[in-house]
This record gives C-alpha cells, structure tokens and sequence, in this order.
C-alpha cells in the first residue's frame, strides 16, 4: 500500500510541477500574396510520345489469384470492406474511364483544356485501378 501511495504522490508531484505547454504563433498569412487557385502547368508542355496501348502477355491466365491473396485473406476482407460512398482523387496522368474504373472529370496538368479523362501513358489508369476497381472474379488483383 505504501508503494501505490508513493506512486500516486510521485505523479501528482510530476504533474503539478511541470512547466505548461506552449505553443507558436500561427504564421499571419496575406490574401495578396496567395497564387491563384488554378488547375494547369505552370508552363506549357508538350506530348513528345505516341499514346501507349495496354498490353498483356500472350496466353496470360488473368483467372488466377496472387499467392499474396490468400495469405492475407483479401475475401474475407472484402465482406465487410467495401469502400462503398468513399470518394477518392487521383494525381497522376488522367484516366481512361470505363464501368470498371468509374471516373469523373477533374484538373489536367498536361493538356490545360483537358479534364484528365485521357491517359497516354496508363499512369493514372493503373492508380486507379488500384484505388477504384470494381471487384470482379477473373481479377488477377482484387
């Protein structure tokens, strides 16, 4: 009992001795000086390649789940992580659209008329896919 009692004094000692916390000024911010909110480079930019086309590999088996799949049990967790009404913003090359990958037009840093609903190098197509794919069960990742 003398212990708890040491212990309970040793507390309240640190606690009522310590200095206060303190923190910093916020920094004073001026309207003038903040950039515009615009979308687009801030320099022009050019594409200097041809558009790629997705590609597979001959005879490649997309029925076949990862390993990785089952050891970390992505169908149970699917059962109640859905992600259903989360909305996710992309920041990479646009995206190509499509029932799999449902996207909404948005800021385009490559082409400043564009809405980033193109993808010329499947950058953003593949981030996408990784945040928004509809779940299907020939995926080879889910």
């Amino acid at each position: 009992m003398r212990r708890i009692g040491a212990l309970i004094a040793a507390l309240v000692f640190a606690l009522l001795s310590a200095p206060p916390a303190v923190a910093i000024e916020p920094p004073i911010i001026d309207p003038a000086v903040v950039p515009p909110d615009e979308t687009g480079p801030d320099q022009a930019t050019e594409q200097r390649r041809v558009c790629s086309a997705p590609t597979a590999f001959a005879n490649a088996n997309f029925a076949d789940k990862p390993w990785a799949n089952d050891y970390l049990r992505i169908t149970d967790a699917q059962k109640f992580a859905t992600g259903a009404g989360v909305t996710v913003a992309v920041i990479d090359t646009g995206v190509n659209g499509s029932p799999r990958v449902p996207a909404e037009p948005g800021g385009d840093f490559v082409d400043k008329a564009g809405n980033g609903m193109s993808d010329w190098i499947s950058s953003g197509v593949q981030r996408c896919g990784w945040a928004g794919n509809r779940w299907s069960p020939t995926n080879a990742v889910h």
